[in-house]
């Protein structure tokens, strides 16, 4: 599988909070944001945008088709589609903005390859409401202590390789060359650009 390197870079957050990633070189935007939700270490748990110069790719609401009359349909589009450079956002309440750069060629295999830095905690409030939730669990005196370090629940301020770079290959689905070649002659063809099982053709097979 090809993969590309993608540098992805938390903005305006303290300790800075990096990912290198290798991802499907033909991915879908779906896929993309799944892999970038598995890297930093977030819970899709809020709607995403892609931006790219002018372009907006996300998935349309119809209730809110005229909020944005330009977004276009990330279901439609794939990483090929995107500049070398550009931002991605997640939780619009939030409003986390991480910016995004192709490296290059990546490696065999799906995986994050470097990082440092803890995903913040999901509904946290932003680069702001991290920075004041991080001063108040360092601080046992601080008022909000032991509330943060309850809510917080397992949130841990370190970093761990190991586990997202399984979680990363994981959620790529990766399909091992042997079995990719079977597939394509007996199916011509069912993986996605990003080297998946359609859900539905997974799901439809015996067993």
């Amino acid at each position: 599988m090809r993969t590309t390197r993608l540098r992805v870079t938390m903005r305006e957050v303290e300790p800075p909070v990096v990912r290198v990633l290798d991802i499907p070189g033909g991915a879908t935007l779906p896929e993309v944001h799944d892999l970038l939700q598995a890297g930093i270490g977030w819970t899709d748990s809020h709607l995403h945008m892609f931006e790219a110069d002018s372009a907006r790719y996300g998935i349309p609401d119809p209730d809110f088709a005229d909020d944005d009359p330009d977004q276009r349909d990330e279901r439609s589009a794939t990483l090929r589609d995107l500049p070398p450079a550009f931002v991605y956002h997640y939780d619009f309440g939030d409003g986390w903005e991480h910016d995004i750069e192709a490296l290059g060629a990546g490696g065999p295999e799906p995986g994050c390859i470097e990082g440092h830095g803890a995903c913040p905690p999901e509904d946290c409030g932003g680069p702001g409401g991290y920075a004041e939730f991080r001063t108040a669990i360092a601080d046992p005196a601080h008022p909000d202590h032991e509330h943060l370090r309850a809510w917080a629940g397992p949130w841990s301020d370190t970093f761990d390789l190991e586990a997202t770079n399984a979680l990363v290959h994981a959620t790529a689905g990766s399909v091992p060359a042997s079995v990719r070649m079977v597939l394509n002659l007996l199916g011509g063809g069912v993986l996605t650009p990003g080297g998946r099982l359609p859900r539905a053709w997974s799901c439809d097979r015996p067993g």
